[in-house]
């Protein structure tokens, strides 16, 4: 004869895996699509086959400000920075965009750059026309120090 703690184990274990697959799901559901800028195809959702919006479909742009205009440039291959290029476009928070043009000015010191303006771009398709546009999804602005901005 089942006692009642061994109903209620029963129970709980009938009903926790869907309770907790449920629960992921909307944490899924939650970083893919309500303003953390995560791709769906980096954890951020079940977009995976569904989306362009991936990592290779975004690109970070790194632009240097100076007295003369803007100059975008790139990072060399194997840069120290290139792990934080690859985060920041797989998940372009404010913070870490932040810090990546910090990192960005401070090497850019002494060169006459005012300041260091990082980007982050994925592709989006308008679905009346199907014409492919990019969209910037978040953006960080950091001085160096040099000259007034």
């Amino acid at each position: 004869m089942p006692t009642d703690t061994t109903a209620r184990l029963r129970l709980a274990a009938l009903y926790l895996p869907s309770v907790l697959l449920v629960c992921v799901a909307l944490v899924q559901i939650r970083l893919g699509y309500f303003g953390t800028l995560l791709t769906p195809s980096k954890g951020g959702g079940y977009g995976l086959f569904s989306t362009v919006d991936k990592q290779p479909n975004r690109q970070v742009r790194i632009t240097l400000i100076g007295p003369s205009g803007e100059q975008l440039v790139s990072l060399r291959r194997k840069h120290p920075l290139e792990r934080a290029v690859y985060e920041a476009r797989a998940y372009p928070r404010p913070a870490r965009l932040g810090a990546l043009a910090e990192a960005i000015a401070a090497e850019a010191r002494g060169s006459g750059t005012q300041a260091v303006r990082v980007e982050v771009w994925k592709l989006a398709f308008d679905p009346d026309t199907l014409a492919v546009t990019r969209v910037r999804v978040a953006e960080a602005t950091a001085p160096t120090g040099d000259g007034s901005r």
